[in-house]
């Protein structure tokens, strides 16, 4: 794979994370592997994307030990909230032969965040699809 490929690909998936925190004022959205390792970040209001990825690393692994040890299907969303009001998103996206996880945080109180979250799921499959399959 060519650096350019490598670039271009990277860029497109931010953009898509950009827009989608714009859409649904999210501080912060995130796409990692499915060990948790940042792909791609964008943030807002001095958010800081790496603290985030390391959670959602966190989270998938504590996932994929209780989806192993209960047997459960493939997940298709995991909320955390705070007592706060904030939520933490992580959304699987599977794609042949690897699966990745977008994660956004919510402001205090946000509920309309399912819609965006699956339009840019469904954009980041195009893109992974389009750079690297």
């Amino acid at each position: 794979m060519s650096p350019t490929v490598l670039s271009t690909g990277i860029n497109e998936i931010r953009e898509i994370l950009t827009t989608l925190n714009n859409e649904g004022q999210f501080a912060l959205s995130v796409l990692t592997d499915g060990e948790g390792l940042p792909i791609a970040a964008a943030s807002k209001d001095g958010v800081d994307p790496e603290r985030h990825s390391a959670n959602v690393a966190m989270i998938q692994n504590t996932i994929n030990s209780l989806v192993s040890r209960i047997g459960l299907a493939k997940l298709g969303e995991i909320a955390i909230n705070d007592v706060e009001g904030r939520k933490l998103v992580c959304k699987p996206i599977y794609l042949e032969g690897k699966h990745l996880i977008l994660a956004i945080l919510l402001p205090k109180k946000a509920t309309r965040y399912r819609k965006l979250l699956n339009q840019a799921s469904s954009r980041i499959k195009l893109v992974w699809d389009k750079n690297w399959q």
